[in-house]
């Protein structure tokens, strides 16, 4: 909804976009709230994705790019206003709040790998209010990795404003600025005061035209709508650039606020649920907070550092962020060839992604699965992990090159013994997996299992997959002791030839009344995994 001060209040704002209960218009949110803590457009694009790769299997598998440096699944974006001396405020912390963060930072830790505690002050323009922040300080804040820029306002105060009027204020808050701070680099991100957003595209423009490259304007408030509920009320926890109202992709971010010290949320119940749904549920995301700069302390800054701390993931600020970005989305895939098996393409690295871009390959394709990887003509160990119901093979390019991935189906067989569950007994086990039908066979007997000997002999077997440059794993459904049922799950590893003492074994088995498990190396007899 562009352009209707929907929540009741004024100035427009950025949440009357999402605001659906109007007084005079009474509609659904824009975002379901019922699944507010669902990035519910994430998902759809992840299903998206998930389609393109699938429909084209047949013809080769296709490359992406993870969202964040090093398989990060979450990160935090700590901002803060800061409005100076204006009246009605303390007068203006941000520094004693940023020697706060270098405080809680790890001993030793590196700014370039997001190791440090690190954030954005958005400062009032000296044309609206001085701030106590001096030009050397903010200058060696800026060098030991954090961000001053500015905190732009309307004429008059808090008001709408037209697109002129905006690039008016823009022109005065930047020129003020730089004449204050002439030693800080000029603003690349930023958030309107009030959050004031009076039409559906101006804001971007004004700001791209005037330098700016991300924004936090979008803002999850005011409390009686965000009701405590921690959530994504754009239905996304990406970063992603802004569009014109005709559908033309602006070169500036929108990174929305989902965190405030002012919208009646709980912390750190707000952070913790954020953070564990990214790492739990796959609810990826870059998280914006702003903890104000008007006073030195900030209960929410310290709850969220330290629920982000114990989660591993970083906290960043939006210069950092905005950087990585530009690394990322600059980066590509070129000269995609398939062979029938290997698939040969070029990865350009942008600069701000350097050692940090993760490439993800499907794990699966026409020809069999992920089987080995090289960068320029060096093989590359890579991790098999599942997103979203694909499974991918994920590693870390340094620096541009020429990649090759090669695809193949394979067979393990193997035969031999393993320590039983009780003492100085064997069990025993054989079985064929192909990549190529008929697929294969199991049979495994331990007389001494717990509960009872077990007697296992596969009803089906699914093709053989690698897990890891030595192991392959295989599964389905499975007699036991001549009872159907039951299922199992076998991973095998060739690590030698011969493989006593050397190959390792180990299967699964459930179903009624009955959950084995049991594993270990061959004590006798021989595992190979070979190309079909």
């Amino acid at each position: 909804w562009s352009g209707q001060a929907r929540d009741g209040r004024t100035p427009i704002r950025s949440d009357d976009l999402f605001f659906g209960n109007a007084s005079s218009d009474s509609q659904p949110d824009w975002v379901d709230f019922n699944k507010i803590q669902i990035p519910q457009a994430d998902e759809q694009q992840r299903l998206l994705v998930n389609l393109i790769l699938q429909m084209n299997a047949a013809k080769k598998p296709l490359p992406r790019f993870w969202y964040f440096p090093r398989g990060l699944q979450a990160v935090v974006i700590m901002t803060g206003d800061d409005h100076g001396t204006y009246p009605g405020y303390p007068g203006g912390a941000t520094a004693p709040r940023f020697d706060q963060y270098i405080a809680a930072s790890p001993a030793g830790c590196n700014v370039a790998n997001w190791e440090c505690v690190r954030a954005s002050s958005y400062l009032f323009p000296p044309w609206v209010a001085s701030n106590p922040l001096t030009d050397a300080q903010a200058s060696s804040y800026v060098a030991q990795g954090f961000e001053v820029a500015i905190h732009n306002d309307s004429s008059p105060d808090c008001a709408d404003w037209t697109p002129s009027e905006l690039n008016s204020t823009y022109t005065a808050s930047l020129t003020s600025f730089a004449s204050t701070y002439p030693s800080v680099p000029a603003s690349e991100t930023h958030r309107q005061h009030c959050v004031s957003w009076s039409d559906y595209d101006s804001q971007p423009q004004a700001e791209r035209a005037h330098g700016i490259r991300l924004d936090t304007t979008y803002y999850y408030w005011p409390p009686t709508w965000v009701n405590d509920r921690p959530g994504l009320f754009t239905g996304s926890g990406m970063p992603m650039r802004f569009t014109t109202r005709t559908g033309s992709v602006l070169d500036i971010y929108q990174a929305a606020t989902q965190m405030t010290d002012e919208s009646g949320q709980t912390y750190p119940s707000t952070v913790d649920t954020l953070l564990s749904n990214a790492l739990g549920y796959g609810f990826y995301g870059a998280f914006t907070a702003n903890m104000h700069n008007d006073a030195a302390e900030s209960t929410g800054a310290n709850d969220i550092i330290a629920s982000a701390q114990k989660l591993g993931v970083p906290i960043v600020s939006s210069a950092q962020m905005l950087h990585w970005l530009d690394g990322r989305n600059g980066s590509s895939f070129s000269g995609l060839i398939w062979d029938g098996s290997i698939l040969s393409f070029q990865v350009s690295v942008a600069s701000g992604a350097e050692n940090w871009l993760e490439v993800m390959l499907p794990a699966n394709s026409a020809a069999g699965r992920l089987f080995s990887v090289t960068f320029n003509g060096t093989p590359v160990g890579f991790a098999l992990q599942t997103i979203k119901g694909m499974q991918y093979g994920i590693f870390t390019v340094n620096s541009s090159g020429s990649l090759q991935a090669s695809y193949r189906k394979i067979k393990v067989t193997g035969s031999g013994q393993i320590a039983s569950q009780a003492p100085a007994l064997r069990a025993n086990f054989g079985f064929v997996a192909n990549g190529n039908g008929p697929v294969g066979s199991l049979s495994y007997h331990d007389d001494g299992a717990i509960g009872g000997s077990i007697d296992v002999k596969s009803v089906n077997t699914s093709v053989p997959v690698i897990s890891s440059s030595n192991c392959a794993t295989f599964n389905g459904a499975a007699k036991v002791n001549q009872k159907t049922g039951y299922s199992y799950s076998v991973k095998a590893c060739d690590y030698a030839e011969p493989g006593v003492g050397k190959d390792t074994f180990s299967i699964k088995v459930t179903g009624p009344g009955r959950s084995y498990q049991n594993g270990g190396i061959l004590s006798g007899g021989n595992i190979q995994i070979q190309n079909q």
